[in-house]
């Protein structure tokens, strides 16, 4: 049973409901296993909820709820998708996944193992868990990752390809790759990938080219996404843009091996070691005012 479960009961008593809003992402060239057990070890660093219950954040412009974590700077939502957070029973934030045709992949991890990890968005993706565990997080729980663990998505090459497309999760990196080495966080078999280098730096990859920025924490929470914008790929860390190159605009996906969470795909040698949650994969490019909402606890 998910864990946001809780939220149901704890609505019927204090009405839990509290949205917010979300995300964006940028420069160099590059492009592209599992044990473990859910150890509910405590994040550090970990983003807390500071909305207000029963506040709704909906888009000025097209009056749809939508994806979102966070308010925008000025305090307005600028998301044509706002994520709706609620209180679970513990007191602990739940973040819906967003509403909106764009949405591809919607991954949460607020279950009670690897095995009970499903794509929420409305695609209904087989999700498949390669060891690793569930371990606790900023909004419930988040999977996490160790040498010999990944996640496989099967969306049929639906998840990468076309002019546009937005990667973005957040992540807690435990441990940086080894020199020379990579991490890898999404990626479609070298059509677009998200990795950390051995600098800790965000590396965004695409078979058109890669590129690099940013400093991602030791330990610490961080918001990455990368963005293939025709012309542009985007690196963004914490809702901030950090590289971007100009690149011939993506193909669309040919294949089908399965997009890998916490590896690069399909040799899974990359692994990530630490926590990610909140994965989310979009079929259109995701502007700097929405990545810097969702990068916003």
């Amino acid at each position: 049973m998910k864990r946001a479960a809780a939220c149901v009961a704890a609505t019927m008593l204090w009405g839990c409901l509290i949205p917010n809003p979300e995300y964006q992402g940028q420069t160099s060239t590059d492009s592209g296993g599992a044990d473990g057990t859910g150890i509910g070890a405590t994040s550090t660093g970990a983003p807390s909820s500071t909305s207000e219950a029963g506040a709704t954040l909906v888009d000025s412009a097209s009056g749809e709820v939508g994806d979102g974590t966070g308010p925008s700077a000025d305090g307005t939502s600028t998301s044509s998708a706002v994520e709706t957070t609620s209180s679970s029973a513990t007191g602990g934030p739940v973040v819906a996944c967003p509403v909106g045709d764009a949405l591809r992949l919607c991954l949460q991890f607020d279950v009670d193992g690897p095995a009970e990890v499903s794509d929420e968005s409305p695609n209904d993706y087989p999700v498949t868990a390669l060891g690793g565990g569930i371990a606790e997080g900023p909004w419930l729980g988040a999977f996490e990752f160790n040498p010999r663990a990944s996640l496989e998505v099967d969306c049929g090459g639906e998840c990468a390809g076309g002019a546009t497309v937005t990667y973005q999760a957040w992540i807690r990196l435990d441990e940086t790759p080894s020199a020379g080495g990579r991490a890898g966080v999404v990626d479609n078999n070298g059509i677009l990938g998200m990795f950390i280098t051995d600098a800790a730096e965000l590396r965004c990859v695409s078979n058109n080219g890669t590129t690099e920025g940013g400093s991602v924490e030791l330990g610490e929470w961080s918001h990455l996404a990368c963005v293939a914008d025709g012309g542009l790929l985007l690196a963004y860390v914490d809702g901030q843009s950090v590289s971007e190159l100009s690149i011939r605009p993506l193909s669309p996906a040919s294949n089908s091996v399965p997009l890998a969470i916490g590896n690069n795909a399909p040799q899974l040698d990359d692994p990530f070691v630490g926590l990610v949650d909140k994965v989310r994969v979009w079929d259109e490019a995701r502007t700097p005012q929405q990545l810097s909402a969702s990068a916003t606890p």
